[in-house]
């Protein structure tokens, strides 16, 4: 928690990092927000009001407006929450984003901003798809000034999302040549698709994909040690992502194999290992070593496809169920 304080003010203004779920989940959902439509293509420099350090104290954000580094935003944020006599929240702040809010129980100002790709600026962004109609329908009314209505909220919001994602029919229909020119482009990789015609159609089922420089990258300079893991795919049609990752020399990850599977399961574990096994011709299973972190189905599919190799668990996740059973306390954990 950091705490800031003037000479002229005797209240307390804090910025104070939380865990507050971010609205964007990764740096690709950011970037598809951007279309470079507020970039001079010319001179490649922003449009958009550039702050100035001098006025820090007599500051008014604006959408566009641009920052040199994170430092200075910070330190507007500072200044702004000093000024106006507020506690503000920074709610995110990670390599390309950070956002802040205050911590009012009425007041609604928030602050979005995104690192520029190749740059260290900072630029405020109005970037929330995952938020609610009602306040949607706040900021359009505020911003064209007239009634929105429930229903053309929805609409305008349905309709917006399948600009930005597309229609699901339409996506899945490129998957095949997606294939193609992987393997075009980095001849060597493997890449699996299946699909399920239980229903009569012909539908995405699940996807594995081993690019050829990373598997080459792989047996040639790492270490016989691959960390497995899965999470879940926050877009419209759900889904699994399974990984596998080495250790490089320098003690770096190094991606190995991505997965996208409807559900995880021992099935799809199993699946994903023997593909892996395969690409990676892995024979003298004795000699390969396996860290996970207890997922569904993965200890059945390491015993049937990697039965003769080590099979370790992931300390942290460890530690974490430890505490869930009612184990907490710096004793315990040294302990563990």
């Amino acid at each position: 928690m950091e705490t800031y304080q003037s000479k002229d003010v005797e209240n307390k203004f804090m910025v104070e990092d939380s865990a507050e779920e971010s609205l964007l989940d990764s740096e690709d959902e950011f970037r598809k927000s951007i279309d470079g439509s507020d970039i001079d293509l010319e001179n490649n420099a922003p449009r958009f009001l550039a702050f100035n350090y001098v006025e820090k104290f007599d500051l008014t954000f604006e959408l566009g407006m641009v920052f040199s580094n994170k430092k200075e935003l910070r330190e507007a944020i500072h200044s702004y929450a000093i000024k106006n006599k507020r506690s503000i929240n920074i709610t995110k702040n990670d390599k390309i984003r950070v956002y802040a809010k205050c911590a009012g129980e009425k007041c609604e100002w928030k602050l979005h901003s995104l690192k520029l790709e190749g740059e260290y600026t900072y630029q405020i962004r109005k970037s929330d798809p995952k938020r609610n109609v009602k306040g949607f329908r706040i900021d359009v009314m505020r911003d064209i000034k007239c009634k929105v209505s429930k229903s053309q909220a929805y609409r305008a919001k349905a309709r917006a999302n399948e600009l930005v994602e597309g229609q699901a029919a339409e996506q899945y229909a490129l998957i095949w040549d997606f294939a193609n020119e992987v393997k075009r482009s980095n001849p060597g990789s493997t890449i699996v698709i299946g699909t399920d015609d239980s229903t009569g159609d012909n539908r995405f089922d699940r996807l594995y994909m081993c690019l050829y420089a990373m598997k080459v990258g792989f047996l040639s300079g790492c270490r016989p040690f691959i960390g497995v893991d899965g999470c879940h795919l926050k877009v419209p049609h759900g889904g699994m992502l399974l990984s596998a990752v080495g250790v490089d020399p320098n003690n770096n990850n190094f991606p190995i194999v991505i997965a996208i599977v409807n559900n995880e399961s021992g099935e799809t574990w199993g699946w994903f290992l023997s593909l892996l096994k395969l690409d990676l011709n892995i024979e003298k299973e004795n000699e390969w070593t396996f860290m996970s972190d207890k997922q569904k189905g993965l200890i059945q599919a390491f015993n049937e496809v990697f039965p003769r190799a080590e099979h370790k668990y992931c300390a942290r996740h460890l530690h974490g169920n430890f505490k869930t059973a009612g184990f907490r306390g710096e004793a315990f954990k040294n302990a563990l």
